[in-house]
């Protein structure tokens, strides 16, 4: 009969243990998925605000259709007021590509922005610009100021322009 007591209280000791080590597994799981999920959630969040400030920002709207109509000319320093927006406009799409670059959004986050990016370096005046950055940057030894914007349009991969 002591035999039998001590089996039971083994098993029902395993079992306990059993029990808890699944419950822990279960438990670490459904939070790895609410941490994917509200990872995910923020992520569009941050996407849908850039994507706002492109489409609805006054400055940054005026220099997209200035790019789109090919109403912008370089130099961009003979107008005191519109080189600060081309610059804020170029940046915002940098900071598109250094995500991309860092794997911080998905190829699916990306291809959201790539007809504006793309659009953006096709353009005459922005390549003549992004080209003296460069020039400049690397003459002084410093980074260009639109590093992965560059990096991207001049990639072998894309080849949208050449410095």
């Amino acid at each position: 009969m002591e035999t039998f007591l001590e089996w039971i209280k083994w098993h029902s000791e395993a079992l306990t243990w059993f029990a808890t080590i699944i419950g822990a597994l279960l438990g670490g799981l459904a939070a790895l998925y609410q941490w994917v999920k509200q990872r995910q959630i923020r992520r569009t969040e941050f996407v849908y605000q850039i994507m706002q400030d492109l489409r609805h920002k006054k400055d940054i709207v005026k220099i997209r259709y200035m790019i789109e109509y090919d109403r912008l000319s370089y130099p961009f320093h003979e107008d005191n007021k519109l080189e600060p927006k081309v610059d804020m406009y170029l940046s915002i799409l940098n900071y598109v590509c250094y995500l991309r670059n860092v794997h911080a959004i998905s190829p699916k986050e990306f291809d959201i922005f790539r007809y504006t990016i793309v659009w953006t370096l096709k353009d005459k005046a922005i390549q003549e610009y992004l080209r003296f950055l460069y020039r400049w940057s690397k003459s002084h030894g410093v980074p260009c100021s639109f590093h992965y914007l560059v990096g991207y349009g001049t990639d072998k991969k894309n080849s949208i322009f050449t410095l």
